[in-house]
């Protein structure tokens, strides 16, 4: 079975299925601060130290995210056209570069919440470096008020309702960024051709103006050699 973290704005706790402890990292000031990490590197460094000092055995884990991680909202029941456009708004307002969100209701209230995409994709990919395997994380409110820490009642908790609530998972799939990497680089290679041609076009209309000025300089001089040449006959015949 896989182990579980539950990640809080101040602090991570982490339960190991190989000894079954719950063991508890308070994040630095210096290192995290209101949902960001500051130093990447020395948070990665500091997560290294937690799970050495501790003989914390890598494997899977299951990822919860605090509710104090998150902005929310919650509005009436709304068609999926309104949710559509007061998600937008509500997102757009979220202070962070990158956004995980979800979504979730009932048939009287619909409530979105969002968080800094950044922040769960840095702890994630710290832990994967120290061998690791995180491959969902969801928002601790889907499983009722569990609190800000693990303990043994919120754990059987959260094992036994999070099968049922994957489409929650506020992890980017990874196969979805591959395809948008193809995506992006057809775009990017269409663009190089286009800018080519466009620098080719410019090349040749450049030629073509050079050879025109040659060629206008050419019948310019020799009409010029040819009015001399005539002149000089003109003057040359009345001495004979």
């Amino acid at each position: 079975m896989a182990g579980l973290i539950l990640l809080g704005k101040s602090s991570l706790s982490l339960y190991d299925d190989h000894t079954k402890r719950i063991i508890q990292l308070n994040f630095k000031p210096e290192i995290v601060k209101d949902i960001e990490i500051i130093n990447p590197e020395q948070f990665g460094q500091y997560l290294k130290s937690f799970v050495s000092t501790n003989k914390i055995t890598p494997s899977p884990l299951i990822m919860i995210v605090s509710h104090n991680m998150f902005f929310e909202k919650e509005f009436p029941a709304l068609t999926k056209e309104q949710q559509t456009i007061e998600t937008q708004k509500f997102l757009d307002n979220i202070p962070f570069e990158v956004v995980a969100s979800t979504a979730f209701g009932t048939e009287k209230t619909f409530k979105i919440i969002a968080t800094n995409g950044y922040f769960i994709e840095e702890v994630r990919n710290a832990l994967r470096s120290l061998g690791f395997a995180i491959n969902i994380a969801l928002p601790s409110i889907l499983f009722g008020n569990i609190g800000i820490d693990l303990n043994q009642a919120t754990i059987k908790i959260i094992y036994s309702k999070y099968p049922s609530l994957k489409q929650y998972n506020l992890l980017k799939e990874e196969s979805a960024v591959k395809t948008q990497s193809l995506e992006i680089e057809p775009t990017e290679e269409k663009q190089d051709r286009e800018n080519i041609k466009k620098i080719n076009k410019k090349n040749l209309i450049t030629i073509g103006v050079f050879v025109l000025f040659i060629v206008v300089l050419f019948v310019i001089v020799f009409i010029v050699l040819s009015s001399q040449s005539t002149s000089g006959a003109t003057i040359v015949n009345p001495s004979i």
